[in-house]
């Protein structure tokens, strides 16, 4: 978990892009020497690239996928693991579907149910289901993140806080026996408002983000329900699900 501090920092440089370590140490009340390690922290985790006297957040194109990369990405995979998702919609739920390019897969197997309501932060998620009828969509609004296509920032938090959704299917950028990570912070506090708000959580991953943590912790296994992935997941995986009581299919 990033300490209060890298969060600030992150906060920070997520506005200004660039800052010197003068600059950034009286705006956290710490000495250079103690803003110096956690700037080496944070560059080792690809957040941060320092330079003499400062320091750049790294693009995000780096940190998190370009979405047209993602979406392009094991989609056989993906296919196949959002089809799994099928049995645990019932006519007239209300879903949140986070704004990955996985659960955008999940998007042409909603077509023949009737009478659901789906909240998204998913800007293509969105404009995928506005071609099915029979839905009501609700469209998060807020800073569109680059290359990204969600909406994220606190007007889309605020949003989210409106809905109390049946089900979350989501997705993430890896997991171990620890936990579930984001690419991001800004799309890790998204999605930890729509578990907060979900009866049910089903976590979409396919078998390559599989033991590939990642810098922001998003959730631990207690907040998840069911994993649904493409192949068996390794023994000591399984025994972190089974121990949290997430039911897992593939």
């Amino acid at each position: 978990m990033l300490t209060e501090r890298k969060n600030k920092i992150m906060d920070i440089l997520s506005k200004q892009k660039t800052i010197s370590n003068e600059d950034l140490s009286k705006e956290l009340f710490c000495s250079i020497s103690t803003l110096r390690r956690d700037l080496i922290e944070l560059e080792r985790a690809g957040q941060v690239s320092r330079y003499h006297g400062g320091v750049t957040i790294v693009d995000a194109t780096n940190s998190e996928y370009n979405y047209l990369s993602r979406e392009k990405s094991n989609t056989k995979e993906k296919s196949y693991l959002t089809s799994l998702a099928v049995p645990f919609i019932n006519e007239g739920d209300s879903l949140f579907l986070d704004s990955s390019s996985t659960v955008l897969e999940l998007c042409k197997y909603l077509e023949p149910f009737n009478h659901l309501i789906v909240v998204t932060n998913g800007v293509k998620t969105a404009l995928t289901l506005s071609t099915i009828d029979n839905l009501s969509i609700y469209i998060a609004g807020g800073e569109i993140k680059n290359n990204s296509s969600s909406a994220i920032g606190e007007l889309a938090s605020n949003f989210l806080s409106n809905f109390r959704a049946d089900i979350l299917f989501l997705s993430c950028r890896g997991l171990d026996q620890d936990g579930v990570y984001e690419a991001s912070l800004s799309q890790a506090l998204i999605k930890q408002k729509m578990i907060k708000n979900a009866k049910k959580v089903v976590l979409c991953v396919d078998s390559s983000k599989m033991d590939s943590p990642h810098f922001f912790n998003l959730t631990s296994y207690q907040d998840i329900d069911v994993i649904l992935t493409n192949e068996k997941p390794s023994k000591h995986l399984l025994a972190a699900f089974s121990e949290n009581n997430c039911e897992v299919y593939y």
